[in-house]
């Protein structure tokens, strides 16, 4: 009777173990393959991009001419930020289904009403909007996500809520003057005087007006030419803004191609702010009052190596040292 009993274990144990084998054979617990969410999407086709919050407000950004423009007055928009974002967007993927019922949608955050962010990509290249929801974030690196008349719900990755901001701020061109120095022919510097800094056939640069025997501080040029080749700025100025002061200062920039001149207003320490205008942009800029400062202040005399001063005359007395004592 033991020996059946014991017989009649060991075979269910096997059964048990053929189960277990079976329903964890290789590829069973292995989760479905990644897809894109959005495979009819092409960045390049896309000309228009508009978020809004869950607070209801929204910013709009367009592509002109391969440039992207921020809100109805046509800032300069961040390139680079805008097509990195399109990119990560065509190239979401989700392997994770998290609800396929509309009553999770609101739960969530991902309702047509209730949503942390509500995406819509269009362009003429597209048949229909892109359009999405981002709900609440499960992780510090995903999110879930809704396709608009769907009810499936995803987890993903690649996007998160601080990203995507709706101030206009958020999506500015910053680089408001970006000019490599090597490619510059001439720099003209107006300020309390001018400052006229030619660029020779050998590409050595020379200080117009100088006397040929004092040479440039070559330290002191590369300073100013990586100070004014290169301004960002810290925000715009509406389209219809106007200084009511005079420009303290221009600087004019000459390559093989293009000629433009920026524009430099008193800075205001109180308000922490300098307005600046670039021929080739229509909006007037500020930035902080410090980036500028020593440009403003800068003379020719400062762009100069200091002359040596010759020896000075020795005394009388110390040309003789070593010859015989004066007599007493």
């Amino acid at each position: 009777m033991t020996k059946a009993k014991n017989t009649g274990l060991f075979v269910l144990l096997i059964i048990q173990a053929a189960l277990i084998a079976y329903l964890y054979r290789p590829g069973q617990g292995a989760p479905p393959p990644a897809t894109l969410l959005f495979s009819g999407l092409h960045p390049e086709t896309v000309t228009s991009l508009t978020i809004t919050d869950n607070m209801g407000k929204t910013i709009s950004l367009a592509k002109i001419k391969q440039a992207w423009t921020v809100g109805p007055d046509g800032y300069p928009g961040d390139n680079g930020k805008i097509d990195n974002l399109i990119k990560r967007i065509a190239g979401l993927k989700s392997s994770r289904l998290v609800s396929r019922t509309k009553g999770s949608h609101s739960r969530l955050k991902v309702g047509d009403e209730l949503f942390n962010r509500k995406i819509v990509l269009s362009g003429p290249g597209l048949k229909t909007a892109v359009t999405f929801f981002l709900g609440t974030a499960p992780s510090a690196r995903t999110i879930y996500l809704r396709r608009a008349g769907e009810d499936d719900v995803y987890e993903v990755r690649g996007l998160s809520i601080w990203k995507l901001q709706t101030g206009k701020e958020s999506w500015w061109q910053r680089k408001y003057v970006a000019v490599d120095p090597a490619d510059l022919r001439s720099l003209t510097l107006t300020n309390h005087g001018e400052i006229d800094l030619q660029r020779d056939a050998k590409g050595d640069w020379r200080l117009t007006g100088t006397p040929a025997d004092r040479k440039l501080d070559k330290n002191r040029v590369t300073k100013l030419l990586n100070t004014v080749c290169r301004i960002s700025i810290s925000g715009y100025e509406g389209k219809d803004f106007t200084p009511k002061d005079k420009a303290v200062a221009t600087i004019t920039y000459k390559t093989a191609d293009k000629t433009f001149k920026l524009r430099i207003w008193p800075g205001d320490n109180k308000a922490n702010k300098q307005i600046i205008k670039n021929s080739q942009s229509r909006f007037y800029a500020r930035l902080e009052p410090y980036v500028l400062q020593d440009t403003l202040e800068l003379k020719k005399s400062n762009l100069l190596l200091k002359l040596k001063e010759p020896p000075k005359e020795q005394p009388a007395a110390a040309k003789k040292k070593g010859g015989p004592a004066p007599a007493k």
